[in-house]
């Protein structure tokens, strides 16, 4: 047993390494030149060093190439659905996350969601492909649903019967849906957590609804909100990609964090910008000029389709930008 856990840690590091490689050189197959016109990329660039500047990044570390395409990857692939209700402001659909350490070169651009969690047993595969997603807002405990009667009027040995009888009913009801990963708001009960590997089924507990929300747009999975949700057959999601990373720096002897990445999920729906290369001072300065150049860049992007759509040109020239 220690050897095949052994080998298949092996090889889900050998595929994260992979997944990032991609991850990295995928961020360059975006032209920023292609995204945007020529004034408003010159006008992007002259911005984004501006911004820079003000928080003391010189070039040197060649943030501005990476914040450009970072940024151009974004605008280019997220694609809000106004008609359907979506917002107009790119950036409720394009997370920024930061993660200390590596160089700026490492920073990526995901088709899908990175947050802060890892799975709730380390046995647990740490990288699955095309994943079957169920998601869970209900209560996993009997004592924790609202009807249920409260304990000083029952004996312990029949509410640990009730209990015991709930908990089957819900991995049966799980199982039955053959999900690879299941992500929950509620903090999932040692013996479910035990049934549940027993049949291969990862899992990721306490998760913010929030969270949650996102996970479900992206993925195309259905809110499982109480027991009687699971008749109405409700819709798994996927994606390309599982990646669990754990993530340290020597710089910050207490920094340990583990990251559940969910890449290749539908490109229109929303992205995660990845920062890498600094402290997290610094990351969090950077994050703030990634977001302002998110919502500048998208502008010019409808702008510039707006005048198109008008017939307008641009007289052409050399213009000073100063």
């Amino acid at each position: 047993p220690h050897v095949a856990i052994s080998n298949q840690i092996f090889k889900d590091l050998r595929a994260i390494a992979e997944f990032n490689r991609q991850a990295r050189e995928r961020v360059h197959t975006v032209e920023p030149g292609e995204v945007m016109a020529q004034f408003p990329m010159r006008h992007t660039q002259k911005i984004i060093r501006q911004l820079l500047e003000e928080i003391d990044v010189d070039d040197s570390r060649g943030w501005d190439d990476v914040v450009l395409r970072l940024v151009a990857n974004a605008i280019t692939h997220v694609r809000p659905n106004v008609a359907g209700g979506d917002r107009m402001d790119l950036r409720n659909y394009v997370r920024i996350k930061r993660i200390p350490g590596g160089s700026p070169s490492d920073s990526q651009y995901i088709s899908g969601l990175v947050f802060t969690k890892g799975l709730a047993h380390k046995r647990m595969p740490r990288y699955i492909e095309s994943p079957r997603i169920m998601l869970l807002t209900l209560p996993l405990e009997y004592s924790d649903i609202p009807h249920a009667p409260a304990s000083r009027y029952v004996s312990f040995d029949t509410e640990l019967r009730m209990q015991q009888g709930f908990s089957e009913k819900l991995v049966q009801r799980i199982t039955s849906a053959a999900p690879d990963l299941v992500f929950t708001e509620k903090l999932m009960p040692r013996n479910v957590l035990e049934s549940l590997m027993r049949n291969n089924i990862a899992v990721a507990h306490g998760i913010k609804r929030s969270v949650i929300r996102a996970i479900a747009r992206c993925t195309g999975a259905e809110v499982v909100t109480s027991m009687s949700k699971f008749s109405d057959y409700p819709r798994i999601g996927t994606c390309r990609a599982l990646a669990v990373q754990t993530f340290e720096d020597q710089s910050i002897p207490e920094f340990r964090k583990s990251f559940i990445f969910l890449d290749g999920c539908s490109k229109d729906l929303g992205g995660t910008i990845v920062l890498r290369g600094e402290l997290f001072p610094k990351l969090r300065e950077i994050k703030q000029v990634v977001d302002l150049v998110v919502c500048l860049a998208y502008s010019m992007l409808l702008e510039t389709a707006l005048l198109a759509n008008e017939y307008v040109l641009a007289v052409p020239g050399d213009y000073d930008l100063a």
